[in-house]
């Protein structure tokens, strides 16, 4: 049989729940001091007549954060950036896009004191085709 104490009892749940506030108010903080944002790309697919056909497209980039800072547009793992901005939350630019292949587009976070890139949102620019490589082989019976 066990004997239990009913202060220590209670004083050791608010113990605990003090523990719990203070990891939730921790986390809270980690989560409210690392920037979020989002990329849209307009229009989303590129469609070109033939697969393997480059394809060729204006899109407009529209980004926005939850943070005034410095920020880059960098096309997929390219070392440099498409445009920059210097102290805004959100952004708009107009580019150029040339490929055989789906690529994707990062908004960067570009801290001014050190090196390390912080990746705050990413967007990916479908290629399609109307028509598939006529150079497969298809097999289909013909009884004519």
């Amino acid at each position: 049989m066990w004997v239990y104490d009913i202060g220590s009892r209670q004083q050791l749940i608010r113990m605990i729940a003090a523990l719990l506030l203070a990891v939730v108010a921790t986390l809270s903080e980690d989560a409210l001091a690392q920037p979020q944002g989002e990329l849209t790309l307009t229009p989303e697919r590129c469609v070109a007549m033939n697969e393997g056909q480059t394809c060729y497209q204006t899109v407009i980039v529209r980004w926005q954060t939850n943070e005034i800072a410095d920020y880059c547009l960098y096309l997929q793992d390219e070392p440099e950036p498409l445009v920059c901005w210097e102290s805004v939350r959100q952004g708009r630019s107009r580019v150029e896009f040339a490929s055989d292949i789906s690529l994707s587009y990062r908004l960067v976070l570009t801290p001014q004191t050190s090196n390390k890139r912080q990746e705050i949102a990413q967007a990916t620019l479908t290629v399609s085709w109307v028509y598939g490589d006529s150079k497969k082989r298809r097999n289909s019976w013909r009884l004519f």
